[in-house]
């Protein structure tokens, strides 16, 4: 659970950055990790369009 937190918080940062793909990649990464929530983050990165 933590690690989707910390990825949580740096994807939204690299977003606010301007940083796109290094958002995707860390929300692909949390994807991966299967957490209960896993669909908001799914929803999430195709609103980043990934």
């Amino acid at each position: 659970a933590e690690a989707v937190q910390e990825l949580d918080w740096l994807s939204r940062l690299y977003w606010e950055a301007g940083e796109v793909a290094q958002a995707r990649a860390a929300v692909q990464d949390i994807i991966a990790l299967n957490p209960h929530n896993v669909e908001t983050f799914r929803a999430r990165l195709r609103q980043m369009g990934g």
